[in-house]
């Protein structure tokens, strides 16, 4: 009588058909084909903190690299939609904060959608979000999607 593996299947032991196969959630050594795709830990995305004069520069640099991106999808008529996803207070409305503070708030505006209404479930899903998408020259970033 032959014995049932972990997957069900009769036989002897099998081998795994891939590098994953063989993943052991137990075992710290990740294999190389998840330690390759895999995030850095701890200080991601940087390996150390940046001190807060640099930070600042940097920061100051951004701001108004913003700034020209506005300038520019105004003049060209462009439009711009940033999405936010994330979990709960992950710091998406902060970061959305950030972005609009240096944004001419004419051209630009955040959107945080509540619940649908029983009318809007209704409608067609995307028909909410439709009314607030850019019209020309505008920047348009939701805190969350569909």
């Amino acid at each position: 009588m032959s014995k049932k593996s972990k997957t069900g299947k009769k036989g002897g032991s099998q081998q795994p058909t891939t590098s994953l196969d063989a993943f052991d959630l137990d075992d710290e050594d990740l294999p190389p084909a998840v330690e390759e795709g895999a995030l850095a830990s701890g200080n991601y995305p940087y390996d150390k903190r940046m001190k807060r004069g640099p930070y600042e520069e940097e920061l100051q640099a951004l701001h108004i690299e913003l700034m020209k991106l506005q300038s520019h999808v105004q003049k060209t008529g462009e439009r711009v939609v940033c999405v936010f996803e994330g979990r709960d207070a992950a710091g998406k409305g902060s970061t959305i904060k950030r972005f609009m503070q240096h944004l001419n708030p004419r051209h630009a505006r955040a959107i945080a959608l509540s619940k649908p209404t029983d009318a809007e479930r209704r409608q067609w899903y995307f028909q909410r979000y439709a009314a607030h998408l850019p019209t020309a020259g505008d920047i348009v970033l939701f805190d969350r999607s569909w």
